[in-house]
């Protein structure tokens, strides 16, 4: 996660961005990296992710796009507990102006805006 989050804050400081905004993409492109990992093919040998950043004067937008649901062929289950279940999507809420995903027949991506004005 530390080479995402280190290039999401080398783009916007490119951009002109500072303070609680990188601190805020930082943090919510990590919850975005770390579920894709986690809860996609992505994470299986082989798993690539792509990592989208756009900036306008309105607004700042990140996406992650993974390679979907994981595959479950010869494994157990893929969580023992739900206590951390749900928490990335708080975080990444109470960082970003708007969030959301969509799906392709092969593709998950999540996303968030931060507005900068």
């Amino acid at each position: 996660m530390r080479s995402i989050r280190a290039r999401v804050r080398e783009f916007l400081e490119g951009a002109g961005y500072v303070g609680s905004v990188l601190d805020d993409a930082e943090l919510a492109v990590s919850e975005l990296a770390t579920n894709a990992l986690l809860h996609s093919r992505s994470g299986q040998i082989g798993g690539v992710m792509t990592l989208f950043i756009k900036v306008d004067p309105e607004r700042i937008r990140v996406a992650i796009a993974d390679q979907g649901e994981k595959s479950t062929e010869g494994e157990g289950a893929l969580r023992e507990d739900d206590d951390d279940f749900g928490r990335g999507k708080l975080i990444i809420d109470s960082c970003a102006s708007r969030s959301g995903e969509y799906y392709t027949d092969t593709t998950h991506v999540a996303w968030f805006e931060i507005d900068s004005t």
